[in-house]
């Protein structure tokens, strides 16, 4: 039975650096599990780099969970193996696997001090006293912490609380931290201040991180990569600004953010055109990749422009861009941009398109206006064939 003993300050990264020859910390091979008659999770392989902010997002139901479970040994797998460094640990306890784990709840001794709660794991592992006065210190100053130790969880606020839970999951130098939804149970303007503190101790401590959210803005905020679960399965994974910019499938493209959608047709040359309706024959986006002749493409509604019908051109034209007219049937001002909804002409679902607010043009434009609609083929996305559905459905907000 493999075990991860709680390294020394001297030797921090022992843990934190267990990799297997391939360079991978974690290894899930051909893992699933199945409640009953329900799937939680289908069969999956999945590599996560060392040092690195890995985040596991998707709707409820999705998996994410379930595989955060299975991996911190909560639940066990039906199939497969769990690896961590190369050392397989599918039937090791949870307490033996070199983890650190915090909880949506936190899940804090209420009868304890936060120095106990911080040091609670090196004294179930007999580490010295001294020593385990030094690395609470040492731990509660990281988390910016260090006045607070005489202090009960009940005296302190909920990102305190969050941070001390931090602490106590990274006091014994785990070889891997997992998150499930630390930053849930915070209001929004602690949250994004929280996602900073995180993103600041994991590049710091260089520690495997993997965090499992529902929060896209989240996802993307904190994590090197994102993993993309839907339906027991990962759809997509890579890092955050591909993830975003190059969807593979409509889930994704609508899960992650929002996007409008077309359906279109190959022309044979390298572009995908609107298939039919409003614009019919407009290039849409441009595609080299094989595939069907036809399929849905994505366009974020930050890469489109929007003018008044009659006003002059103020975006770069080179004759390829899309444009389309239309008429607005709503506008949120959202603080840092505009949300506008256009309704076009012969199409079902209006299009949404952000604009700054900083630009003049966007603020000048109200409910009720002609505009023009325009985007440039090359910031569309072909999607994946099959996961191609009826035409013009609505964006995903």
């Amino acid at each position: 039975m493999t075990a991860f003993p709680i390294a020394t300050p001297t030797d921090r990264t022992a843990n934190c650096d267990a990799i297997d020859r391939k360079g991978v910390a974690v290894r899930l091979d051909g893992i699933s599990k199945r409640f009953r008659s329900v799937i939680a999770l289908r069969p999956t392989t999945l590599d996560i780099r060392p040092g690195r902010m890995t985040a596991l997002l998707g709707p409820s139901g999705c998996g994410k969970t379930t595989t955060l479970r299975m991996l911190a040994g909560l639940e066990a797998p039906d199939d497969g193996r769990i690896l961590i460094g190369g050392a397989d640990v599918t039937r090791v306890p949870p307490n033996k696997r070199g983890l650190g784990m915090v909880f949506q709840s936190y899940s804090l001794f209420p009868h304890m001090t936060v120095g106990e709660n911080v040091s609670f794991g090196l004294r179930m592992a007999g580490v010295g006293s001294d020593e385990i006065a030094a690395r609470t210190a040492e731990m509660l100053a990281m988390v910016r912490l260090p006045h607070v130790e005489s202090r009960y969880p009940s005296q302190l606020s909920g990102g305190q609380q969050q941070r001390v839970a931090l602490a106590r999951a990274l006091v014994t130098n785990p070889a891997v931290l997992l998150l499930d939804e630390p930053l849930a149970a915070l209001d929004r303007h602690l949250r994004e201040e929280m996602q900073f503190e995180l993103r600041r101790i994991q590049s710091d401590l260089q520690i495997t991180t993997v965090i499992v959210t529902h929060d896209q803005e989240e996802a993307l905020t904190m994590s090197d990569e994102i993993v993309v679960m839907n339906d027991g399965q990962v759809v997509q994974s890579g890092a955050p600004d591909d993830i975003y910019n190059k969807p593979q499938t409509r889930f994704v493209a609508e899960f992650l953010g929002t996007a409008n959608l077309f359906q279109g047709v190959k022309d044979g040359h390298g572009n995908v055109r609107i298939a039919s309706g409003v614009g019919e024959g407009a290039v849409l986006a441009h595609s080299s990749a094989p595939g069907a002749a036809a399929g849905t493409v994505a366009i974020r509604p930050e890469k489109m422009w929007l003018r008044l019908h009659d006003a002059p051109e103020t975006a770069p034209q080179d004759g390829t861009e899309v444009n389309l007219a239309g008429r607005v049937t709503g506008h949120v001002f959202r603080g840092n941009n505009h949300v506008f909804r256009v309704e076009i002409a012969g199409r079902e679902a209006p299009l949404v398109v952000y604009q700054q607010a900083k630009d003049l043009v966007g603020a000048g434009i109200e409910q009720g206006d002609m505009v023009t609609v325009g985007w440039h083929p090359q910031n569309a996305v072909l999607l994946a064939s099959e996961d191609t559905t009826s035409e013009q459905k609505g964006p995903s907000e």
